[in-house]
């Protein structure tokens, strides 16, 4: 088997709006099938608006590449905060999620991204 480390390592981060998030989850899919290591970024909010979505009775609804995995994928899953609380109505307060989404969501990204640098050397 391939060392971990030798693989390629990429950081994928969709922008969450409608529309981005499935592409994203295929091309995920489509390099890991080619050898790469994936961690995927998705917000907290496109996060539970996923899982809410999902039956009680799926055991994998925390992480929407557990089958993958299973199947062998090196793809891991994480969330991050867009910089408001999941109550919060992002489609009544269109202008202020855009403002969070520009200013607030790549600080949460940044930090995100260098604990994964410190944690993991296959990904710096």
């Amino acid at each position: 088997m391939e060392d971990k480390h030798s693989q390629p390592h990429a950081i994928m981060v969709p922008i969450p709006l409608q529309g981005h998030l499935l592409p994203h989850t295929h091309l995920a899919m489509k390099l890991a099938s080619n050898g790469f290591t994936i961690t995927f970024v998705n917000t907290q909010h496109i996060h539970h608006q996923i899982t809410k979505s999902q039956p009680n009775d799926t055991e994998d609804q925390d992480d929407i590449f557990a089958t993958a995995r299973k199947s062998g994928l090196d793809i891991r899953y994480k969330t991050v905060s867009d910089g408001f609380p999941l109550a919060f109505n992002r489609f009544q307060n269109h202008n202020q999620a855009v403002e969070g989404l520009l200013y607030v969501f790549p600080t949460h990204v940044d930090e995100l991204v260098g604990n994964l640098v410190q944690s993991d050397p296959s990904v710096a």
